[in-house]
């Protein structure tokens, strides 16, 4: 439904703008877009600056396609639009994401979004209180790097245009961009859905792409290290995660309502952020003191018994998953269930029933006499924290399969090698995304970190998944690390799908010896 421009930038706040003239009276718009290739007519169209390409050059592809407004950084006047109205603004991406909240009739306002930030852990914490939430009666759903998921088995995309851009993609963001994300809450709200429970990735919070939001509720799970090629330094990753934390970064001028701070107090950074906070925030933890504390935790066959405390009060519950890193996702949902008002007994009562999350220390199993475990582990603590988790299934040999991506972190190469060689009897390393990058250049940055373990390299992912099967002996655990439930395989000049759990469980069924692989059986 079109809106008029002209009502919508009443209410956006001076300092968004550089120079904002004002439109005609009649002059309506029917939806905002970032991407050129998705605009319908009588678009808002956002040329957004960029790291390699600017946004201003493709107004003139979004004036084609019918476009009836430009908005632009800076004191810019793109050509080709023939008088169209070009509105510029002191942050393009700021604008664009108090516009696109507007044009929705600000949807976050009928719905409780919950935003999670961390650098692990958020997919399963956002499932796992989806769960608790709809287990408590709301009709919820958890939206971020898997897509949109409510109950039932179907995963939905978070943007309903992308048809006509899919062919370009090689990825899918964890948050979107503003428009995607508006238009996603606008569509949740019209169908009903009460809870929002968002992952929030650092790329959104430097980019402001939740801009204009009205959270109820925003968590940290816990903050290692990630995405160095993007933000540059550490202290710049860490400042991007704490803009979840300060209204000014988070919902600006659009949030009115006071937002609840659930953090992590065994984190280092969540206990400055608890330090900082201006409203008594949620804490959660081992350490005394925590509203919500973990108290007990013990591991079984079939997953593990928890003890939690909730200002004071413990309940204990057992729940089938398993990894000792769950513990913590388990903890940080229920934190976050409590401090928006779910009874304890409802809380543990859901996670007794947990539900595997794909690719997150999942198990595949095919009749086989050993453990395979495939996880979407690819920073260093990550790895780390995983392959602490599997030592706790069992006393035999870990076979540890990953890589490390393309034209990414490569900082972080070498300590994952360390940690692989310090925690697996035997490494395969193969091809994870490796994009333009030379792949044996990038095993041999990871293999450089470490002389400890046993090492191969296998280049090919799926003759690496077959080496690891069939190498392994009763008793054994295969760790197939880095992807999860990721559906492809991204090289320089093609995409290629490839799902870890899907070969493996072939190969699994198949048990045939393994092919074109270098090195011998340990």
């Amino acid at each position: 439904m079109a809106v008029r421009l002209k009502a919508l930038l009443g209410p956006t706040p001076d300092e968004l703008w550089s120079i904002r003239p004002d439109p005609p009276q009649d002059l309506e718009v029917g939806g905002i877009c970032h991407d050129s290739r998705v605009v319908q007519p009588g678009d808002l169209f956002c040329a957004l600056p960029g790291r390699v390409c600017d946004g201003s050059h493709f107004v003139e592809d979004a004036y084609r396609r019918g476009a009836s407004a430009f908005l632009v950084e800076g004191d810019q006047r793109p050509g080709g639009v023939n008088g169209h109205l070009v509105l510029n603004a002191r942050s393009a991406r700021r604008a664009m994401g108090h516009l696109a909240a507007l044009i929705h009739g600000e949807p976050s306002r009928a719905l409780r979004v919950i935003g999670v930030t961390g650098t692990d852990g958020k997919t399963s914490t956002a499932w796992l209180l989806r769960h608790i939430l709809s287990a408590d009666g709301r009709c919820a759903v958890a939206a971020g790097t898997l897509g949109i998921k409510g109950d039932g088995d179907r995963i939905e995309s978070w943007d309903d245009r992308a048809q006509a851009a899919e062919a370009h993609r090689t990825w899918h963001p964890t948050t979107p961009e503003s428009p995607v994300f508006q238009r996603a809450l606008a569509r949740l709200r019209d169908r009903g859905v009460q809870d929002v429970v968002v992952e929030v990735s650092s790329h959104a919070l430097d980019q402001d792409r939740v801009y204009g939001t009205q959270f109820r509720a925003v968590a940290l799970t816990h903050v290692s290290t990630d995405h160095l090629d993007f933000h540059g330094s550490r202290e710049a990753y860490i400042a991007a995660k704490m803009r979840l934390f300060d209204s000014a970064t988070r919902g600006g001028a659009l949030e009115r309502d006071r937002v609840i701070e659930v953090l992590n107090a065994d984190d280092a950074v969540g206990r400055l952020l608890i330090a900082r906070a201006v409203q008594t925030p949620v804490r959660f933890g081992h350490r005394s003191g925590c509203e919500v504390r973990l108290e007990k935790m013990t591991y079984r066959p079939d997953g593990m018994e928890l003890a939690i405390e909730f200002t004071g009060r413990r309940v204990s519950f057992s729940t089938p998953l398993a990894g000792r890193f769950h513990s913590a996702n388990l903890l940080s949902a229920a934190a976050i269930a409590f401090a928006v008002g779910v009874r304890p007994e409802a809380i543990t009562s859901a996670l007794a029933s947990a539900p595997i999350i794909p690719g997150r220390f999942e198990a595949i199993r095919e009749g086989q006499p050993f453990a395979v475990i495939v996880d979407y582990a690819h920073t260093t603590e990550a790895l780390r924290r995983l392959l602490e988790a599997a030592r706790d299934l069992g006393r035999g040999r870990i076979l540890l399969v990953f890589g490390c991506g393309g034209d990414r972190d490569r900082e972080k190469r070498a300590p994952m090698g360390r940690v692989a060689g310090e925690l697996a009897e035997h490494i395969i390393l193969t091809n994870d995304n490796p994009r333009s990058e030379d792949p044996e250049g990038i095993a041999h940055q990871v293999r450089g970190g470490t002389a400890a373990g046993t090492w191969e390299v296998v280049l090919d992912r799926r003759c690496a998944l077959r080496r690891a099967v069939e190498i392994a002996r009763p008793g054994d655990i295969v760790v197939v690390a880095g992807k999860g439930a990721e559906g492809v395989q991204v090289f320089n000049n093609r995409v290629e799908p490839f799902d870890d759990r899907q070969v493996l469980r072939e190969l699994l069924r198949e048990g045939h010896p393994v092919t074109g692989t270098e090195g011998d059986a340990p």
